[in-house]
């Protein structure tokens, strides 16, 4: 299973790295042919790359260790990684005259959320999904520190 699961990430590799987003003059590419590769091609890659993350994520939630939670940590950056490539290449068309269900997927592939952030802030971001107690350690102290100030001043 994990060697055909390797020669399935060599093949998409090798897929998407023929795929021709070169920009002429700075243009956009309208060429709704090259778009649909361009989306065949995400397709493919997003199968493996959503799918290794899926299974990192179910491997630490359902037995939570520092080494299920690096890998889950690492897996979290590939997969914004791997948006933010999206979105790069994706904003290299213009899908204006495109049929509606086509500028849809693009418009999809543009909203990346946290992938947007540099990497140190993913993993800050995730870290803190890890750790949902320092949610509530904070908002505690916050609560607390509120009411020990309204004390003070004779406001309860």
């Amino acid at each position: 299973m994990f060697s055909y699961y390797c020669t399935y990430v060599l093949f998409i590799c090798i897929v998407s790295s023929q795929v021709n987003l070169s920009l002429e003059n700075g243009e956009l590419i309208t060429d709704l042919d090259e778009a649909m590769e361009f989306l065949a091609g995400y397709g493919e890659r997003a199968k493996v790359v959503y799918y290794a993350s899926s299974l990192t994520s179910w491997k630490y939630n359902t037995n939570i260790t520092d080494y299920n939670q690096q890998k889950d940590l690492e897996a979290s950056l590939d997969t914004a990684a791997f948006g933010k490539e999206a979105y790069e290449n994706a904003t290299r068309f213009n899908e204006t005259g495109f049929p509606e269900d086509i500028r849809r997927q693009f418009k999809k592939l543009k909203d990346i959320g946290t992938a947007a952030l540099e990497p140190s802030k993913v993993k800050k971001a995730r870290y803190l999904q890890f750790e949902p107690w320092l949610f509530y350690v904070y908002f505690c102290c916050q609560t607390h520190l509120l009411i020990l100030c309204a004390q003070n001043h004779g406001l309860t």
